[in-house]
């Protein structure tokens, strides 16, 4: 049997092709480099500005100093949170069921689900040896970064070398992958940041806690939370001043009888087309971490307008166990009143209240069950 012959390379395609490759590695470390560089020469301005603004990194501090050998369930997670579940009274209501809890409340607001998984890894890893559940909650689980979270320094700390390898392989998953090359160019900036002189200030801060200084003094002491980490909007409204009440003043106004009435009639399922399959991936990664570490994972679904329909998919599904749901009108129509909504999406000091007591009762009202570390 023969076979066509081969024809024989042509030098002037090879030429093309090797500049063309030249001109492609050219372009990928002149940007490299120049992302350094721009970061290295604004990193002494941004640096300060992030250990001020720095809410995570102080909340880190703060429990990692004064809370973490005695808490044995950690309210971790978004706004629905920080806002809405008060450690004193949990405490309080579940000793009405026979039992005793010490809980701290580790809310920041807008926290994202990788934000969210790295936290939990961080946690778990310093072992706390009181731990036994977590109450969980994350604000969002898409890849594209909104501009409240570009270069704050809460972002640059999660961008590690795992959750970078973890994000660009959901991408190369994806049939559209190469159209999206902005996204994930957004992402490797992010850890180049951390890797760079920029990021060596999140490593310098971290150190710096490690010693006990006081790096939590940078950030509003009340913004931490008036009651093991928790502050309910009105209060932070009450205590606010200039722009920043300013806008809690209008997202209050926004709530009118007529958006009341369309919340409660919005569809609250897990409809497929609803879906962000990373966040449902996300969340059973979540949750298999923590019970791997023998802790009992619960998950939040608070009273807001939309419901999760990604926590409810994987919950249907029996990848998440545990659910405190109190997203339903008919089962909760309190929670849907008017006079208990600080805005859109949050409830006040009194709704907060309510919100925490039934937490406690879908906890702790039946007999526990004891969870098993998994291999």
């Amino acid at each position: 049997m023969t076979h066509p012959a081969r024809s024989p390379p042509n030098p002037r395609q090879h030429k093309t092709f090797t500049a063309a490759r030249k001109a492609t590695v050219l372009v990928v470390l002149g940007a490299l480099v120049g992302t350094v560089a721009v970061h290295i020469a604004v990193s002494a301005t941004v640096e300060r500005w992030q250990v001020e603004t720095d809410q995570v990194g102080a909340k880190m501090n703060r429990w990692s100093r004064e809370s973490r050998a005695t808490t044995d369930t950690l309210l971790i997670g978004s706004s629905q949170i920080y806002r809405h579940v008060i450690p004193s009274l949990f405490e309080q209501e579940v000793r009405s069921y026979g039992r005793s809890v010490d809980a701290y409340n580790f809310g920041v607001p807008g926290m994202h689900c990788l934000e969210l998984l790295f936290l939990v890894e961080w946690v778990l890893e310093s072992k706390p040896d009181q731990l036994q559940r977590m109450v969980l909650h994350c604000q969002a689980g898409e890849l594209e970064l909104g501009g409240a979270n570009w270069e704050a320094e809460r972002t640059l700390r999660w961008h590690t070398g795992s959750v970078l390898a973890r994000i660009l392989h959901w991408y190369r998953r994806q049939p559209d992958w190469p159209s999206s090359w902005q996204a994930q160019w957004q992402h490797i900036s992010l850890f180049l940041q951390r890797e760079s002189n920029l990021g060596e200030g999140v490593k310098r801060i971290a150190a710096a806690r490690a010693n006990g200084q006081q790096h939590d003094l940078f950030y509003r002491q009340d913004a931490l939370g008036t009651d093991k980490g928790f502050l309910a909007l009105d209060r932070e409204l009450s205590q606010s001043s200039g722009r920043t009440k300013a806008d809690i003043e209008r997202r209050v106004a926004m709530v009118d009888e007529a958006f009341m009435n369309r919340m409660v009639r919005w569809n609250r399922s897990a409809a497929p087309e609803n879906l962000e399959p990373f966040r449902v991936e996300l969340m059973v990664e979540i949750e298999r971490l923590v019970r791997t570490a023998g802790v009992e994972p619960w998950w939040l679904v608070p009273p807001k307008p939309r419901s999760m329909p990604d926590l409810l998919y994987a919950h249907q599904q029996g990848w998440i166990k545990n659910l405190i749901r109190l997203d339903r009108p008919q089962d909760y129509p309190e929670l849907f009143e008017r006079r208990l909504r600080a805005d859109r999406h949050h409830l006040t000091e009194e709704g907060a209240r309510l919100l925490t007591k039934l937490a406690a009762k879908t906890m702790f009202e039946k007999p526990a069950q004891p969870v098993r570390r998994e291999p």
